[in-house]
């Protein structure tokens, strides 16, 4: 997908929707959220960005107006942590990926369910700027183990969903569940296909795959 500056998209009056990607990593691999000024009347809001490899839609939380206001949103861009994206690129993106559908319908599924806790617990608002998700912070550390003779490292996500597949049998969603943990070095990538069970075979060749091609752009 091109990428676009805040500039070019406030140049261009015509166009209405801002998409972006997440592009916190590692340890720091999360939600992104930050503030806007409230439409309308006095106050912030905020909107969130979660740890996923489809774009959002930022004009979905905010409008045209209080995007272009935040300062906040200048700073997440800034650091690095959100790349802006082309709408077009986006939408047809969406359109063509064979897992988007199922990492949106995850995405839309995690939302009612936060907001259903949120409205259980009374809570108006969530903090703001960069907050690491804690679901992602739990399994974060680095797993180590031996392999071909030498130690190396697994991001413990990974170790954790070959962990639950190895009782569901069911690759499902897992495809969707690992690209939305950002880039993969190449020993996850074969720590899935080698460890995940027998009857993920969509997982077990995709994994395969995508290692055999990062060992060919290395040499």
């Amino acid at each position: 997908m091109k990428n676009i500056t805040l500039s070019e998209f406030e140049r261009d009056e015509t166009q209405k929707s801002l998409y972006c990607i997440n592009t916190t990593k590692g340890r720091s691999r999360g939600q992104v959220i930050f503030s806007v000024p409230r439409a309308g009347t006095m106050g912030m809001e905020s909107v969130i960005i979660p740890p996923t490899f489809i774009p959002i839609e930022l004009t979905a939380q905010a409008n045209r107006d209080q995007l272009l206001a935040s300062t906040d949103l200048r700073k997440a861009i800034a650091k690095g942590l959100i790349e802006l994206v082309s709408s077009v690129d986006a939408i047809s993106f969406m359109g063509t990926d064979p897992h988007a559908k199922i990492e949106f319908n995850r995405l839309a599924n995690a939302q009612e369910y936060q907001r259903n806790v949120m409205t259980a617990t009374h809570m108006d608002d969530v903090p703001e700027h960069n907050i690491v998700d804690p679901a992602m912070q739990e399994f974060a550390a680095p797993i180590h183990y031996d392999m071909e003779n030498a130690v190396d490292s697994v991001t413990g996500s990974i170790v954790h969903l070959i962990g639950m597949l190895q009782e569901s049998k069911d690759d499902t969603d897992a495809i969707a569940s690992v690209r939305a943990m950002g880039e993969l070095t190449t020993q996850d990538l074969k720590y899935i296909y080698e460890k995940a069970p027998k009857e993920c075979k969509n997982l077990v060749n995709w994994a395969r795959e995508k290692y055999n091609r990062s060992r060919l752009n290395t040499k």
